[in-house]
């Protein structure tokens, strides 16, 4: 009886050894397709997998699906896209810009349709860091990337939460995200076209931060002391250029797109509605 025992106890050791190293030797075989291809972990596995653990197999599998050149593509520069919102419950609102090379395929349904379906998936399944965005949507991305013969990147994505959020987003090149402290959605609406016309950065004076006006402030010294000696109306010319700087940073500062005469302070007193956060993503801005 023990002599059995001490032999089943020797097969199952040994199945246990055998399982790790087999373990082991796929792991070796993912690292060492990945390492051929570029292509990621997953897509090496399921490959392997189809190619009964066959490396050549498995490259040449990666090869007639598209996957390969999908990677390789990976790696050209974006210069066009699409920027899209959704909002959840006047609560939560998201934007994301999605980017490809040309503007033919900006255009492309299929492309639409897709960066949609991001959209409501990043929102809805709480996915909350761009890394595993990329990752969540790899497979698909390769897949466009393959029909399109363009590379195609989520580049960022922002999200809000708020008492009263309204989305505006113009020609799919310029989305805005605003919140406000009333139910006003015609109201959000104007301030959305406002913002996305006139790219403010901060509600309030004071949201300027001191370095940025600073920094401001000696390029405008250095510029305008080579154009005048005087030095109290150098500092005049400088502080107007330094109200003018913030005016065009600072919303609250700014005129209404849809009455000139009328400063965006003054269209919020009159509703009594606070901005209490917004964010503009423009196509292909710097960032």
């Amino acid at each position: 009886m023990f002599a059995v025992k001490r032999q089943r106890d020797f097969l199952f050791k040994n199945i246990t050894l055998s399982e790790e190293k087999m373990k082991k030797n796929i792991l070796e075989l993912i690292k060492k397709l990945r390492y051929i291809t570029g292509v990621g972990f997953l897509e090496c596995k399921k490959s392997l997998i189809k190619s009964k653990y066959d490396i050549n197999l498995a490259v040449d599998n990666l090869r007639l699906s598209g996957t390969i050149k999908a990677i390789q593509k990976s790696n050209r520069e974006v210069g066009s896209g699409i920027i899209c919102s959704i909002i959840e419950k006047k609560c939560k609102g998201l934007l994301i810009e999605l980017n490809c090379e040309t503007d033919f395929v900006s255009h492309n349904s299929n492309f639409i349709k897709f960066g949609n379906k991001i959209t409501k998936e990043i929102l809805f399944k709480k996915l909350n860091n761009l890394e595993s965005i990329k990752k969540h949507f790899e497979i698909e991305i390769n897949e466009l990337i393959s029909k399109f013969g363009e590379n195609i990147k989520i580049r960022r994505f922002s999200i809000i939460e708020g008492e009263n959020i309204i989305s505006y987003v113009h020609n799919n090149r310029i989305g805005v995200l605003i919140d406000i402290d009333k139910n006003e959605q015609e109201l959000g609406k104007q301030l959305s076209m406002h913002i996305a016309a006139n790219r403010p950065k901060y509600i309030n004076v004071e949201d300027v931060p001191l370095n940025l006006i600073e920094k401001e402030r000696k390029i405008q010294c250095n510029i305008v002391s080579k154009l005048c000696k005087n030095k109290k109306i150098t500092e005049k010319i400088v502080n107007n250029k330094i109200n003018k700087f913030i005016e065009e940073l600072v919303i609250k500062k700014q005129y209404f797109i849809m009455d000139l005469n009328k400063l965006i302070s003054q269209l919020l007193l009159e509703n009594n509605v606070n901005i209490n956060k917004f964010v503009r993503f423009e196509l292909c801005e710097s960032i």
